[in-house]
């Protein structure tokens, strides 16, 4: 009988999780990381706690919310007050969820971490690789996951229907079959510059809006109100939409343009983790997508430099490029497989 041990957040997915691996034969230990101390949290903890009793397996309370402030939560925060916007999840899956929940001094190294993520694990030329799911996708915020974290994870429900899935959860008698799913960053109640204000440190203060052609146009409210691609909340007429293009943290400006001048073809991306393939030492092609929600595009990848500092020159097929956010993840597949993926540093359109 294989160990496993099940993520749990309270949620619908993990609970699902957790049920597959009971009724499929493991030996189930459900662990719950308190990532911060709020109602909220607590709630989700209980429903853990409840979810393991209602299927008579144990249940642990990891504690880790001062290394999630150091690891997740301070950088988030730092990157935002710098104009740049990043996607927490991609630091905390690999970089701490996986790490904490296969850790060799918590965990046997036999033991399989389960989650309630949708995606799949598949064999690609002799490697353990990460692919989409089938019906709902969330490999994007999987695609820095090391191939050695991947040979000991499995997604029972990576390949469900959520709505299958409710309905499998209440024939089971799972009481949180309705709960309502998960807000997209787990730590933020609110919108994001309230909870900067709230985590104190310096606040990004109001400065100047400025057209691409160097005139001022407005004020903004502080840099940390905005993203690159923003079109609403700027408070400027124009005869055409008008798009955040660029944050200039140094000099407290926030620079826009129309929709063309905040597409590019060409980025530039860094802490690239390769775990379908060597970490590629000549150009290839393969296709990227740059946000959760963004279509993936074909594209040429070439690395520039050698470890430990290569970086990865990405050009995009589409002529017209794609909205490319600083701080966000690039996400490189071959057909439904993840190839890997790292961090976007910056565009050509604004080298540094």
């Amino acid at each position: 009988m294989n160990d496993v041990i099940v993520a749990l957040s309270g949620g619908v997915d993990s609970a699902a999780a957790a049920v597959w691996c009971v009724q499929h034969g493991y030996s189930v230990r459900g662990v719950t990381l308190k990532l911060i101390d709020d109602p909220v949290s607590r709630t989700a903890i209980d429903d853990a706690r409840r979810i393991c009793d209602q299927l008579r397996i144990s249940h642990e309370e990891w504690d880790v919310s001062d290394q999630f402030w150091n690891d997740v939560i301070e950088p988030f925060c730092r990157y935002y007050r710098q104009g740049i916007t990043p996607n927490p999840c991609l630091r905390c899956n690999p970089t701490f969820k996986w790490q904490l929940m296969l850790d060799p001094t918590r965990v046997p190294k036999e033991t399989v971490l389960a989650t309630g993520h949708y995606a799949g694990i598949t064999e690609y030329h002799g490697r353990s690789a990460l692919r989409r799911g089938k019906i709902r996708d969330q490999s994007y915020f999987l695609h820095r996951v090391s191939a050695d974290s991947l040979r000991r994870t499995i997604f029972p429900v990576g390949d469900a229907d959520k709505r299958e899935l409710r309905d499998w959860m209440a024939r089971s008698g799972i009481h949180v079959s309705d709960r309502p799913d998960s807000q997209e960053v787990c730590f933020i109640r609110g919108s994001y510059p309230d909870f900067l204000n709230r985590m104190g440190g310096a606040i990004p203060s109001p400065g100047d809006i400025y057209d691409l052609d160097g005139n001022r146009r407005g004020r903004h409210r502080g840099i940390h109100h905005y993203t690159v691609g923003q079109r609403s909340g700027l408070g400027i007429a124009a005869p055409y939409p008008l798009y955040v293009v660029r944050i200039d943290s140094a000099s407290n400006r926030v620079i826009i343009g129309k929709k063309s001048d905040v597409q590019s073809r060409v980025f530039w991306v860094g802490s690239a983790v390769w775990s379908a393939i060597d970490p590629p030492v000549t150009e290839m092609e393969c296709t990227v997508q740059v946000r959760y929600r963004h279509q993936p595009t074909g594209c040429w990848v070439e690395p520039v430099g050698s470890e430990p500092d290569v970086r990865y020159r990405v050009t995009l097929f589409n002529h017209e490029g794609a909205v490319i956010a600083p701080g966000q993840g690039a996400a490189f597949y071959r057909n439904d497989i993840v190839l890997g993926g790292g961090e976007i540093l910056e565009t050509d359109r604004f080298m540094k």
